[in-house]
């Protein structure tokens, strides 16, 4: 631009400054009447629309929280007039809500996530907790039972839709894997707080076969440790009303392979039982449990017999 036409461009713009001014200075009352109210207009539009609003947001999330059974600390209402503390409320309640919905999916599978923990979690030799195949167990479960969670409907769609559910959502985010393990495990923790619940790591075999007898006998079942050689696969003889059972006992360390199933199996006709099952502190390898479903052998924890002898009892 010329120094000519940037000099006529500022004439011009004083020009037109001075005369909208002096029109303010003649008309003041009204110009004031005038931006009063359009902040009285901007007020009443903030209270009854933005306010109403959140404060409706923040009750509704409130109200889902009650029907999970949980509460939350309550707020003043009037706090929400700040864009910030409206955002940090919503997204506290709403990744409160997520941990109901978590808890609600994950609750069917406490029984079993406490034996594996009590499985999987051990002392090191320094007196350290081992927890690397327990971690590794969690986030298997997470991939493949948890995410995607079931779709939570309200009045304002899907719950998936919330941005706290897209973000804490996404667990190939390797920081929220994190997250949901350490939840998990805290879960666990709070419904499990002495595991491992048996010393059974401290028995020899040949103990813990006595171990198992005493479960069996303390549901009212007799039960018979077979001599330590000879036993022609069956550890113990479980019996009650006409029902007998071979039991195969494994203490390990290590998973259980399919040799075992093999040996109940074989016990189950030589001591003319109906029913067979390897009963261990370990878990089973695919082997094993495809051989276990052919030869209808079942794989136990000791944990799980009192399911198991009620519903053979019932049967």
């Amino acid at each position: 631009m010329s120094p000519l036409a940037a000099l006529l461009s500022a004439f011009i713009l004083l020009i037109v400054g001075v005369t909208a001014l002096s029109f303010i200075i003649s008309h003041l009352e009204i110009f004031l009447g005038l931006v009063c109210l359009i902040l009285l207009l901007w007020v009443l539009f903030y209270v009854f629309f933005i306010l109403k609003n959140r404060t409706a947001n923040v009750k509704r999330l409130e109200g889902l929280l009650l029907q999970y059974g949980e509460s939350s600390p309550t707020e003043q209402y009037a706090y929400f007039t700040l864009r910030g503390q409206y955002d940090a409320r919503i997204r506290s309640l709403e990744l409160q809500l997520m941990h109901c919905v978590v808890t609600q999916s994950v609750t069917p599978h406490l029984p079993v996530l406490r034996r594996k923990k009590g499985q999987l979690v051990y002392l090191g030799e320094y007196g350290e907790e081992v927890s690397a195949r327990w971690i590794k167990e969690l986030r298997s479960f997470l991939h493949n039972v948890i995410f995607p969670l079931d779709s939570l409907e309200h009045d304002v769609g899907k719950f998936e839709m919330s941005p706290i559910y897209v973000e804490f959502s996404n667990i190939s985010n390797s920081y929220v894997l994190e997250y949901w393990i350490n939840y998990l495990d805290g879960i666990i923790q709070v419904e499990a707080p002495s595991i491992p619940q048996t010393n059974e790591r401290m028995m020899s075999g040949h103990e813990y076969e006595f171990h198992v007898a005493k479960l069996i006998r303390d549901l009212s079942w007799i039960a018979t440790v077979t001599p330590g050689s000879g036993d022609h696969g069956a550890d113990i003889i479980a019996e009650r009303a006409s029902v007998r059972i071979a039991v195969q006992c494994k203490l390990y360390s290590s998973t259980v392979g399919n040799k075992s199933v093999q040996e109940a199996y074989s016990a189950k006709d030589f001591y003319d039982c109906q029913h067979a099952c390897v009963i261990s502190n370990a878990l089973y390898t695919p082997a094993a449990k495809q051989a276990a479903a052919k030869l209808k052998v079942d794989l136990l924890h000791h944990d799980d017999l009192v399911n198991y002898l009620t519903r053979l009892s019932n049967a």
